[in-house]
């Protein structure tokens, strides 16, 4: 059997084989290619299948979320609703609970200021009955006891004492400057006597004050002008060593004794002296 004879490989057919391999190498690619694109297509519109499917879910979601948001809003709404209602009610209640009480205390308290009142103005008629008791004593002291023995005790005091005056006012820019419980007025002297039921210290110094009132306004009844002015004090009770602050101060004291009154002052006894600027 004749042998095939074996073409021989020139520089042409290897360039003719090496251009079919890359045929069909170049075909193969272009499948793979296709086939590749063909599946990265598929996969592509699967994920915008899935993409689709998926917004749509979360859409729906979305929609049921705002949806259960609306009925939990409605439902604390009407919970609101109706606490506030439970609450208005009870604020009112306790609103008209609160008047009722007002009231019944406003009606407890006008009641005890009633009887108070009632008490306190049956006190004071008592405490009034006891001032004009306390008056009239005074009164009967100063006018029984004080005032008839006062120009003989002040007689032997070397004072003369022609008349006695109750009740003696002094006038200043139309109103009552001071008062005086009795004024002794003798032709060369003045004396000024203030009367109390207790004598204080605060007493004695009121009286310090109106004799310095009496040298710069004269009183509406008797002529001081030209005279010495002195000063005492008389009480029924001494309180508080009045006597000796009084004494101290160059004021007469005069005090009872018993059933008499008397010049309580010692012979060493230097009288303070006042004279009018008038």
């Amino acid at each position: 059997m004749e042998k095939k004879k074996k073409k021989k490989l020139t520089y042409r057919r290897l360039l003719q084989l090496f251009a079919k391999s890359d045929k069909r190498y170049d075909e193969k690619l272009a499948k793979e290619r296709q086939e590749r694109d063909e599946k990265l297509e598929k996969e592509r519109q699967l994920r915008e299948q899935e993409f689709a499917l998926s917004k749509q879910e979360a859409e729906q979601r979305k929609k049921e979320y705002d949806e259960q948001l609306v009925k939990e809003r409605q439902l604390r709404e009407q919970e609101f609703a109706l606490r506030k209602k439970e609450y208005d009610e009870k604020l009112e209640k306790e609103s008209q609970l609160r008047d009722e009480q007002l009231v019944k205390e406003r009606q407890e308290r006008e009641q005890r200021e009633k009887e108070f009142n009632e008490k306190m103005s049956k006190m004071f008629s008592i405490t009034d009955k006891k001032i004009g008791e306390i008056t009239n004593t005074l009164g009967k002291f100063a006018q029984e006891m004080v005032a008839p023995k006062l120009t003989e005790l002040f007689q032997k005091r070397g004072l003369q004492i022609q008349t006695i005056a109750h009740n003696i006012f002094g006038v200043k820019d139309n109103k009552k400057f001071y008062e005086i419980d009795l004024l002794l007025v003798g032709p060369q002297v003045v004396v000024i006597v203030e009367v109390k039921t207790k004598l204080s210290v605060e007493y004695v110094n009121d009286h310090l004050e109106r004799l310095d009132k009496i040298e710069e306004i004269a009183p509406n009844l008797g002529n001081l002008s030209g005279k010495v002015i002195y000063g005492a004090v008389a009480g029924i009770i001494i309180e508080q060593d009045a006597d000796r602050y009084a004494y101290k101060k160059g004021l007469f004291v005069v005090r009872q004794n018993g059933n008499l009154v008397e010049i309580s002052n010692d012979e060493n006894f230097v009288p303070k002296e006042w004279r009018s600027e008038y």
